[in-house]
């Protein structure tokens, strides 16, 4: 067999796939540029050169057993990630024209003034209408890029698994029965709508208990309801990062947070969300905040990034390459699950934040609703990807009505299928969120009440942390023994 000089073994070709795409993300969150170079670096890798590369990484050893089912991810990852940036020129388009209404405004521009509620003089629903008409034009080639995306990660998924397989297991798996298994992410998801139905309607008929009807209750409004600008006080944006990160530098952080994160704003972010941009696990790890600001909902969204983020920058840089760089499934998502929770319990945001109990509790509270309908709302798209469809009509018939029953209100079409597009495959986000709910029953259990206080919890999440993609969140619950039940159970708990 040839000997391949290092630079085209098929680990440096990945790895240079990964940090292109990482980069041209980056790129593209700060200016709205969209970067052709990756396509044609993940093109290498499905190429019949890339096959032959992997083919011999297989038979040399070059990926230690460990190290195979990340590959395997990270082949499927860059491949659906190609098929997504197809239309990021669509939007790169939409995004700067002008949306001409009784003003001329940019995309962003106006949604967040709906969504702020700021200049009453034109009125809601005529900038509801302008969004909507805006967005909906591109529904059906937004979701025919979010299948056909879903569809390549799946394909190449296998194909990599298979590809380090040995032989003689792939016939045997071919010819034998079934393993059984534990429930299927659809059937996750459907379990945690349904546990979540009457606490979701409940919740709801109190957020908009001010409008006249239900009938009233559009997705603006709904929105409205949710940002809640009467605790804006209380989430200001100013030094928003090192305001949120208090309770990781009571845990012994500080210097991991200083050395290793930056923050940076982004007008790309369409909502009060965050991204979590791993440059160089654990040396740069950037958390991209959206520009458009939204008091409680922002500071949730950053300090699940912030969580997120400090689970990369604890990552060993003794791990290899491909075990660092994190992936669906790790940790690091996981642990930006439980610190998001920590804003929805009022002991936390009294001790750590030093609120009177009054504002604890609201502000919890409300949190705690939010961290509920965004959850019902990722179990909905994950449903959505699971769920078989004749047509793409029939698909976006299921969408809508799924996020339609975990938000409580219509969801226009072209929205719905902008959330779809922007959501990670396998359910990650939906699995981040219960997964950080479960964590913090487990080190409640066995540090008492007040654990996010106790430097012994420290020790833990640097040791689960420092391994990189070597420990799943789904490992990580099984040390700390946290039950299935575990995740819905905290959720009800803070609602009550």
């Amino acid at each position: 067999m040839r000997c391949v000089p290092a630079p085209h073994r098929h680990r440096a070709l990945l790895l240079a796939a990964q940090h292109a795409a990482t980069t041209a993300e980056l790129v593209w969150l700060r200016s709205g540029q969209v970067d052709p170079g990756l396509a044609a670096r993940v093109r290498v890798l499905a190429s019949a050169q890339g096959q032959e590369l992997l083919e011999e990484a297989r038979q040399q050893g070059e990926y230690a057993d460990d190290e195979r089912p990340w590959v395997a991810r990270s082949l499927a990852t860059l491949a659906a990630a190609v098929e997504l940036r197809r239309v990021r020129p669509i939007l790169a388009q939409l995004l700067a024209a002008g949306i001409v209404h009784d003003q001329h405004e940019s995309l962003p521009e106006l949604l967040g003034r709906l969504l702020a509620g700021a200049d009453p003089a034109l009125p809601q629903p005529e900038r509801e209408r302008a969004v909507t008409t805006a967005l909906n034009a591109h529904t059906t080639r937004w979701l025919e890029a979010r299948m056909r995306a879903r569809d390549v990660f799946a394909q190449q998924l296998v194909a990599a698994e298979r590809a380090f397989a040995p032989v003689a297991v792939i016939a045997a798996q071919s010819s034998s029965a079934p393993t059984p298994a534990g429930p299927t992410l659809r059937e996750r998801a459907e379990a945690w709508l349904s546990g979540t139905d009457d606490a979701a309607h409940d919740m709801l008929r109190w957020l908009t208990r001010g409008l006249p009807s239900a009938r009233d209750l559009t997705w603006s409004t709904w929105f409205g309801a949710i940002r809640a600008r009467g605790f804006d006080g209380l989430a200001r944006p100013a030094r928003r990062l090192y305001r949120l990160a208090e309770g990781a530098r009571r845990l012994g952080f500080e210097s991991e947070l200083t050395a290793h994160l930056r923050a940076e704003r982004s007008q790309l972010l369409l909502a009060p969300s965050a991204r979590v941009l791993a440059l160089n696990v654990p040396h740069d790890v950037r958390v991209i905040q959206s520009s458009l600001e939204c008091g409680l909902l922002s500071d949730l969204a950053e300090m699940r990034a912030i969580g997120e983020a400090l689970a990369l920058a604890l990552v060993s840089p003794a791990q290899s390459d491909v075990l660092r760089n994190a992936a669906g499934g790790s940790v690091s998502a996981a642990v930006g699950g439980l610190f998001q929770q920590l804003r929805a319990d009022p002991s936390y945001l009294a001790r750590v934040e030093a609120w009177d109990r009054d504002s604890s509790e609201r502000a919890a509270r409300h949190a705690a609703i939010v961290v509920l309908l965004q959850s019902r709302m990722r179990a909905a798209l994950a449903l959505a990807d699971a769920e078989p469809a004749r047509s793409d009509s029939e698909r976006l018939e299921f969408l809508g009505s799924s996020l339609q029953r975990a938000l409580g209100c219509p969801i226009p079409v072209g929205l719905a299928a902008l959330a779809h597009l922007d959501d990670p495959f396998a359910g990650a986000d939906f699995e981040a969120v219960a997964a950080g709910l479960g964590l913090h029953a487990g080190l409640r259990d066995r540090y008492d009440e007040d654990w996010y206080l106790n430097p012994r919890v420290s020790d833990v999440l640097r040791g689960a942390c420092m391994r990189g993609n070597l420990l799943s969140a789904q490992d990580f619950a099984a040390e700390l023994s946290v039950r299935v039940d575990f995740a819905l159970t905290r959720l009800l708990e803070l609602l009550a």
